[in-house]
């Protein structure tokens, strides 16, 4: 048993001195020379990546607020538009017929109130007739009580033609506020980034602005869409460093703040 052990005892110490002496051989016979250097300390920097979509930084959304066809456009896919100009044309024909048709009906109504203000003075100057009549006892009670009614209707009627007026005077309004709309003007200076609008198209604001264009106030000033790893995101903290590349330079870097 303990021969058995010594020679099992040689065996293992032959094969760790082969394994060493082999292992310090390469193939060809040439010996592997190993260089080597003293540790030092030193910075570590992990790196996180994705993909993403450049923006500006602030981009205006513009809408129509009248639902119609679109008759003109007057800038299109990166044009340089100013405040206040006009950049889109719905069809303003139906428009300005209601405009025009609001505009009779308030003169119309003009005529009324006018027309009842003058029987009310008629009826007021009456009653005052009537007034001096009665204090002399020349005419009987119901006769006075008449003329009073009809002088209150008057000055009733008087003031449902004014309300109608009014009412028609809003109408009038809010047609013309209409008519305005159907001339679409830049909110802001910028360039057009995204036109989604095209001549004889029918655009519907019943339930919410449609989109014609989007408007970049300032190119200089743009932000990244990206989605982090789930696994990476909580080494991400405000104030690290981050760059980006885009397609169009691809050679290039940018940093981002």
């Amino acid at each position: 048993m303990k021969r058995a052990l010594v020679i099992i005892g040689i065996a293992f110490i032959v094969l760790i001195t082969g394994y060493f002496v082999f292992s310090s051989r390469s193939s060809n016979g040439v010996q592997i020379k190993y260089i080597t250097a003293p540790i030092e300390k030193g910075t570590l920097s992990a790196e996180i990546s994705s993909t993403g979509t450049l923006k500006p930084l602030v981009e205006v959304l513009v809408g129509t607020q009248v639902s119609g066809t679109i008759k003109e456009l007057y800038a299109d896919f990166e044009s340089q538009v100013k405040k206040d100009q006009l950049i889109c044309l719905i069809d303003p024909e139906r428009f300005e017929a209601h405009v025009q048709q609001a505009r009779a009906d308030v003169e119309a109504a003009k005529a009324n109130v006018m027309k009842a203000e003058v029987t009310l003075v008629d009826e007021m100057r009456t009653l005052r007739r009537k007034e001096q009549l009665i204090e002399k006892n020349s005419i009987s009670q119901s006769e006075y009580d008449a003329a009073k009614t009809k002088a209150d209707a008057a000055e009733a009627q008087v003031n449902v033609e004014r309300a109608r007026l009014a009412q028609l005077q809003a109408r009038l309004n809010e047609a013309e506020l209409e008519l305005k709309y159907t001339r679409i003007l830049a909110p802001v200076s910028g360039i057009v980034t995204s036109r989604t609008a095209d001549v004889g198209q029918t655009v519907a604001a019943s339930f919410q602005t449609p989109v014609l264009f989007k408007i970049a106030e300032d190119l200089t000033r743009m932000q990244v869409h990206t989605n982090v790893d789930e696994a990476d995101i909580g080494r991400v903290a405000v104030g690290q460093k981050a760059v980006f590349t885009v397609p169009a330079f691809p050679d290039r870097t940018f940093d981002a703040v």
